[in-house]
């Protein structure tokens, strides 16, 4: 898209816009913005990276090219959500390492930016001669999935517990093995058992966005052993 003004190639401005799921082609259009937003939408994941890519023609000599997304949702474009800043007059790139603030659930708006002047070049709503695009991203809420399997073995006649954890989307964890000992936030742990019984393990795995919790029971049963010898 080309806002309606002249540079020594022509009307300066965006062809097209790539992040994520957004692959957008606007080398047509001729307004100096274009409300995207409904129609050109992503799903994103907190803390991840993705490649903004902003295709840009009709620069003399170079263009200043901005990227804002509104993680809070708030309709104001401040400067800590500026997530691109370069000056080209051909492509645009950065790795935009997704907020983990970012409101989630909801579509946020993500604005491009392309100018001609640098006067107010860092403001998102100011454009001299060039072009805006907006579009949209949403940071859906991954819950994370909890589960383990579990194998007992004597270790020194004493029952030991061997959990694998096979949780799915999570980042931490912490166990509970039910006898009131402290619990572990260890991957996979171990855990022995002093007396006979019946015991529930209960794991909650947890990421960023929120947490899930699963238990199984265990029988374990300690063995009766011998007197210690005396030697004399």
């Amino acid at each position: 898209a080309k806002k309606l003004c002249y540079d020594h190639w022509g009307s300066p401005g965006i062809n097209r816009v790539t992040f994520n799921g957004i692959n957008h082609a606007s080398t047509t259009e001729i307004n100096n913005y274009f409300d995207y937003s409904c129609c050109y939408q992503t799903d994103v994941e907190p803390s991840k990276g993705y490649d903004l890519i902003v295709r840009v023609s009709g620069f003399a000599i170079s263009g200043h090219v901005r990227a804002w997304i509104d993680y809070n949702n708030d309709g104001v474009f401040s400067t800590s959500e500026q997530v691109l800043s370069t000056i080209t007059n051909d492509m645009a790139f950065k790795n935009v390492i997704i907020s983990p603030s970012a409101i989630t659930n909801k579509y946020i708006r993500m604005r491009i930016k392309a100018d001609r002047d640098s006067a107010g070049i860092n403001n998102a709503c100011h454009l001299n001669c060039g072009q805006i695009e907006d579009y949209a991203i949403r940071v859906p809420v991954v819950v994370p999935v909890a589960n383990f399997t579990k194998t007992v073995t004597l270790v020194n006649c004493i029952p030991q517990v061997a959990l694998k954890n096979t949780s799915i989307t999570a980042s931490s964890y912490v166990w509970d093995f039910g006898d009131g000992t402290p619990t572990s936030n260890l991957v996979n742990p171990t855990h022995d058992y002093t007396v006979s019984g019946t015991y529930t393990i209960k794991l909650t795995a947890s990421n960023s966005s929120a947490s899930n919790t699963t238990s199984q029971t265990v029988t374990v049963i300690v063995p009766q052993v011998p007197k210690p010898a005396v030697c004399v």
